[in-house]
């Protein structure tokens, strides 16, 4: 089931990047490396029993490639640790205690990334970047609790991606609304500053 879901929100994340960001180079950039995700998708690395996904290790990169040129790093690596704990935690309450989790685990994990990033980070670059980190490290920690309890496991497999697409749908989603909102309240503001001369 997460496979149809995973490749239908990357298309729809794709869609988004692709006809709604006017940065022709982001664009590419962008659109390049979600294609990138799709394609590289089932691809494993086997490393002592472990199949360690190519695109949890591309997101990774890519997250700390956008981290390194950020100004401030204290807040978002912060966030990011922060984070990557919730990301591991809400997992292993779905894991081990399912019943008491009312919406998906991907749901929750947007909207509290959404509600932190409202708070503290303003940049829609910063944000994917703190998201990219922030799951890729909670990916790895939920997956070596996992392996404690003697779970056979695969690191950033689709149920991963899933989630990472669709945090990254809704930050997207959530910065371009909010955006469109300020410009309306600005067009607003501007006419009805000329109807008062």
């Amino acid at each position: 089931m997460e496979t149809w879901i995973f490749y239908w929100l990357a298309w729809v994340l794709w869609i988004i990047v692709y006809f709604f960001d006017f940065d022709l180079r982001r664009r590419f950039c962008n659109s390049s490396f979600v294609l990138g995700c799709m394609i590289t998708s089932t691809t494993y690395i086997s490393y002592s029993g472990l199949e360690i996904h190519v695109p949890l290790i591309m997101n990774g990169l890519t997250g700390f490639i956008l981290l390194a040129k950020l100004k401030g790093k204290f807040i978002p690596v912060s966030i990011a640790m922060s984070l990557s704990f919730a990301y591991s935690g809400l997992k292993l309450w779905e894991l081990f205690n399912p019943l008491w989790l009312f919406l998906s685990s991907s749901i929750i994990m947007a909207l509290i990334c959404i509600l932190v990033f409202y708070i503290f980070v303003d940049d829609l670059r910063s944000q994917l970047a703190i998201a990219l980190i922030s799951t890729s490290a909670g990916q790895l920690l939920f997956t070596f609790v996992r392996l404690s309890y003697g779970f056979a496991v695969s690191i950033g497999d689709l149920a991963y991606l899933t989630d990472v697409v669709f945090i990254m749908i809704t930050l997207t989603l959530w910065f371009k609304i909010r955006r469109f909102s300020e410009k309306i309240e600005q067009t607003v503001k501007t006419v009805s500053l000329k109807f008062k001369t």
